[in-house]
């Protein structure tokens, strides 16, 4: 029975040694796992602040398109605005000349029929010199040509401006 005794006994120290080798493989695989847990929990973090990020970013671009048409209906109704008094101006421009020139040559020939009433007197005394027109209306006209310059300088400026919003817009649409 001895070596049956011996025979257990070497059985005995392998299991052990099995058993131990068991249990450090185990703790081996236990420590895999825990880290494998770890790194599964940075991802999913990370994993949740990409997809906060995704939602932010396409906060951030509803708002720079409704911004963007925001403008661009503010930019419409401007040239509107401007294209409505460029054309009010240039019909007034039309209208005033064409009377200017109607009262200058109604006057001209106002003093063409005095002057062949009187053929020979001399004009009345309170006539220093020959009438050339109606000077304020030079200024008046004068004065909405430079207001139409004035519109079409603005139109062009918010033109340019459009322009730019558009392609800041772009720009921050293809990098996001």
């Amino acid at each position: 029975d001895e070596r049956h005794l011996s025979h257990c006994k070497i059985e005995q120290e392998e299991n052990e040694k099995e058993r131990t080798e068991g249990v450090k493989k185990q703790e081996e695989l236990e420590n895999e796992i825990d880290e494998y847990k770890s790194q599964l929990k940075v991802i999913a973090e990370e994993i949740a602040t990409v997809k906060q990020e995704m939602k932010d970013l396409e906060a951030q671009r509803k708002k720079a398109t409704d911004n963007r048409m925001d403008e661009m209906r503010k930019h419409d109704a401007k040239m509107s605005e401007l294209k409505a008094s460029q054309d009010a101006l240039y019909k007034a421009i039309q209208i005033l000349s064409a009377f200017y020139k109607k009262e200058a040559l109604l006057q001209a020939e106002q003093r063409q029929q005095h002057m062949a009433v009187s053929r020979g007197s001399p004009p009345p005394s309170t006539w220093v010199s020959d009438y050339k027109g109606n000077k304020n209306g030079l200024k008046i006209l004068k004065l909405l040509a430079k207001s139409g310059e004035d519109f079409a300088r603005e139109a062009e400026e918010s033109k340019a401006q459009e322009e730019d919003a558009k392609k800041r817009y772009e720009a921050l649409m293809s990098d996001a």
